[in-house]
């Protein structure tokens, strides 16, 4: 995605003017976190009981990084498949094997979780101290997803996220009208974002464990679910993972295929994919992302995946604004 520098004096002076802890002020930053020598099964559990996809790792009184449902599953798929070719695996066979090895508490489940932290390679530990949000804007553009911040070494004063910040931006865009004429109306077609590289796509009829696979072998944030002639479906990312391997949802779960596993969180919750096109202006996917409380949307042309959208994106264009002339 090529993106070149634009002005957008109001919204740079916005983000240079706020900082981190202005970010904290407006959430509940009750931090849950782990020891590194907790096992992966208690891991999973607490996970599971409060809805979350990471936590923190402590270790002798210092934060040494986070641990996140995908590297779970990252792990165990590493770990199971080692010395074997996975493009031949026999998903339904190890996935079992896996089941029965949780159950009975051995090799995974007593894992201590310093073995597991970072195995996906996705999300990397980025500690913080305040300074403004134009700043956590560009560590977020490099692919950062949340980052803790700290009042002073060992001390956190809670997680923000690239959400917090696109609900800053949509709060700021809404009550004072700061994506002027130079950004808010600019098409994703005029910033370089209607197509993407890359785009992973499955059948609704694959198996989840493969999906998720490719997620990690791929590199990718999510993967487009489609029907037999290509249209788009539903999406799905690390976060349909949560609370895998916890009681109500066993890792055998993941031998059903695609559209069986959405519907173990209940007919109520939509996996619907949110869709746009390359006519589409940055301020209304600003609000789809704020409003709607997701990272991403899928650009289409004739109900056809040609694009991906996510929070990163929108970082990434942010970092793109231009200093105001003297």
């Amino acid at each position: 995605k090529v993106m070149s520098q634009f002005s957008s004096p109001l919204l740079r002076e916005c983000l240079h003017s706020s900082d981190v802890n202005d970010l904290l002020m407006r959430k509940n930053n009750k931090i849950i976190e782990v020891k590194s020598t907790d096992t992966l099964s208690s891991v999973i559990q607490i996970l599971s009981e409060h809805k979350i996809l990471s936590v923190p790792v402590i270790e002798e009184a210092e934060y040494i990084g986070f641990v996140d449902v995908l590297d779970i599953v990252t792990f165990v798929l590493l770990t199971y498949s080692e010395g074997k070719n996975t493009e031949e695996m026999q998903w339904s066979t190890w996935c079992s094997d896996i089941d029965d090895l949780m159950h009975r508490g051995v090799a995974f489940g007593a894992t201590p979780v310093s073995q597991v932290m970072n195995a996906s390679k996705v999300d990397k530990w980025c500690p913080l101290e305040n300074g403004t949000v134009f700043q956590l804007v560009e560590v977020f553009a490099k692919g950062v997803h949340r980052a803790p911040v700290f009042s002073k070494p060992g001390h956190i004063l809670g997680l923000v996220s690239q959400s917090d910040v696109i609900h800053l931006l949509h709060n700021a865009v809404r009550q004072e009208g700061l994506l002027d004429e130079f950004l808010g109306p600019k098409t994703l077609k005029e910033l370089g974002l209607e197509k993407s590289e890359g785009i992973v796509t499955m059948s609704i009829n694959a198996l989840a464990i493969h999906a998720f696979w490719l997620l990690y072998f791929n590199r990718v944030s999510a993967i487009a679910v489609v029907d037999s002639e290509g249209k788009l479906l539903g999406n799905l990312s690390a976060s349909d993972i949560r609370g895998i391997g916890g009681p109500e949802r066993r890792f055998s779960a993941l031998l059903l295929p695609i559209g069986e596993f959405f519907l173990l969180d209940g007919p109520g919750n939509n996996k619907e994919a949110t869709t746009v096109t390359a006519e589409t202006t940055f301020s209304e996917v600003l609000t789809i992302l704020a409003e709607q409380k997701i990272h991403r949307v899928w650009v289409v042309e004739d109900g056809k995946p040609v694009g991906l959208v996510s929070t990163t994106d929108i970082m990434k264009v942010i970092t793109k604004i231009e200093p105001a002339l003297p």
